[in-house]
């Protein structure tokens, strides 16, 4: 699921299927609504463009091929915006679940179901690569999302409150 700057939040056949029930679907919709209170879409847009014209202030034209190397600390500087904005539709989803008479639970097993579905996946495509012995895990620091372990923890500290 993803929300688009226009307020359109689209969930995949997938998503829809998978899910142990439509509670489940509507806190991943709650989420994604945060996403379009929160203006992540926007936000993301300027932030964007803000780092851009810093890095070039600073380091002169980065088309060439030294620009692709000063990009990293611009890129990982996004993924750290990206993984925020989906702490702040966490808490808006917690909250939102919270004010209708539902618990915040429904957005954890949601991310414990879309967890176990993308492990699943990783494995098989593992399994079809001979070479690969063992499985890789990415980086944090990588990732345009926080760990789902974090994003539990962060749930169920706003839930103790």
């Amino acid at each position: 699921a993803f929300a688009l700057p226009s307020g359109d939040i689209i969930l995949t056949d997938e998503l829809v299927t998978n899910m142990p029930s439509n509670m489940h679907i509507l806190a991943i919709l709650a989420h994604e609504v945060g996403h379009v209170e929160q203006k992540h879409g926007v936000r993301n847009f300027f932030r964007q463009a803000g780092l851009f014209i810093v890095f070039t202030a600073l380091l002169g034209d980065i088309g060439d091929i030294s620009g692709a190397l000063t990009g990293l600390p611009m890129a990982l500087l996004q993924l750290d915006f990206s993984r925020e904005f989906e702490y702040e539709a966490d808490t808006y989803s917690a909250k939102l679940l919270q004010s209708q008479s539902h618990s915040p639970v429904l957005l954890i097993e949601a991310f414990e179901q879309l967890e176990m579905i993308h492990l699943n996946e990783t494995k098989q495509a593992e399994s079809e690569q001979v070479q690969s012995n063992e499985p890789t895990q990415p980086l944090e620091i990588f990732m345009t999302h926080p760990l789902t372990e974090k994003r539990i923890q962060h749930i169920e500290s706003l839930m103790a409150r």
